[in-house]
């Protein structure tokens, strides 16, 4: 019999996106031991506007008296919640509140880097309100050492990379010259650099390079739907899947040699794709946003400072890492580190999970 009680509250699918895969991951996971009362806020759509914010509000505000009611009736050990960003931070304070009434601390798992990157007042009441006994998860060092050095809180900290939620590929798929293949998978827009992206291939074929463009995920919208089909029908080296479920995720990345991710979206941490393309042993190409930097390191990849310098340099890079074997010795320098990265995270969480 399940001794404790828990509330798990956050975004689960749909949609899915990195948040609510790694959400409805850690519920199944406590849910084996502990009687999780889930709490869903998620709006169910990313196309954020007035029928998006509508549906999230009632969505907390439901979620709130279901908080409230549902202590009334049992005892709750803790509570787990991934603090939302910008305005969304008030959303995650209301939870806060009505568990700090019945002090029920509160494990907020950080996986933005919006209230990070600079001081929020939504993040400061939080941290000032927070239940007694309260922890921290963040997803690398950095994330840890700036949020502390911004708010000026005492607490228990977990760093804990997403890097556990994938398992490596024993082995790299080799370069099949002439043809470099590039890749790239999010949900399609200009904020993850679908855009960038277009204009490297225009910078490839400039300079006759021999490559492919792989694309994958859903169009954010249609206006990006537009732009994928006009792209196809100019460039033949473009090709996209749409949609892939897990079976055809792995089909893309055995297919494709270097990962593209310049990705400008102002909330960004530590994006699960990264760690995918690098369990398959596929670099990456990306910019310093969040804890990107860390994570590919040289070992992994290249980090451009930022879109500027994508735009002037990727495709150079591109063109160097294609002659003799550089291209696979980075391959496999990028599976090889990632192995010990899935290692040391797995280990966090298992012991993280031992203290629940």
């Amino acid at each position: 019999m399940k001794a404790k009680n828990c509330f798990i509250i956050g975004p689960f699918p749909p949609p899915v996106h990195g948040m609510s895969k790694n959400l409805l991951n850690f519920y199944k996971d406590v849910n084996e031991n502990i009687n999780v009362t889930k709490v869903d806020t998620s709006p169910a759509s990313l196309n954020r506007g007035l029928k998006y914010h509508s549906k999230k509000f009632v969505k907390v505000i439901n979620g709130g008296i279901k908080l409230f009611y549902s202590q009334m009736l049992r005892r709750y050990e803790f509570a787990y919640l991934p603090p939302d960003a910008g305005y969304g931070a008030y959303y995650s304070l209301l939870f806060v509140l009505v568990l700090k009434l019945f002090k029920v601390p509160v494990i907020f798992h950080h996986r933005s880097f919006n209230y990070v990157s600079k001081k929020t007042l939504g993040m400061t009441l939080i941290t000032k309100l927070q239940p007694a006994g309260s922890k921290h998860i963040f997803l690398c060092e950095k994330m840890k050492r700036e949020f502390l050095n911004i708010y000026q809180i005492n607490c228990e900290t977990i760093i804990i990379s997403n890097a556990m939620h994938v398992s490596a590929q024993e082995k790299f798929k080799p370069t099949c010259k002439p043809t470099i293949k590039l890749g790239h998978l999010s949900n399609l827009g200009v904020e993850k650099g679908l855009i960038e992206i277009f204009k490297l291939c225009e910078q490839l074929d400039k300079h006759n390079f021999n490559y492919e463009l792989l694309l994958a995920g859903p169009a954010e919208n249609d206006e990006i739907a537009s732009v994928i089909k006009s792209k196809l029908s100019d460039n033949s080296k473009i090709s996209y899947l749409g949609y892939v479920d897990p079976k055809k995720k792995i089909e893309f990345f055995n297919s494709i040699d270097i990962f593209l991710f310049p990705t400008q979206y102002r909330n960004e941490a530590q994006p699960n794709v990264l760690f995918e393309s690098f369990s398959f042993g596929v670099p990456a190409l990306t910019l310093d946003i969040g804890c990107i930097f860390g994570d590919v390191d040289c070992k992994r990849g290249v980090v451009f400072k930022d879109v500027e310098d994508f735009r002037g340099n990727a495709a150079e890079v591109i063109i160097k890492l294609s002659q003799d074997n550089k291209l696979d010795l980075l391959k496999e320098s990028t599976l090889i580190s990632m192995k010990d990265s899935i290692e040391i995270s797995k280990k966090n969480y298992s012991d993280f999970m031992a203290t629940l």
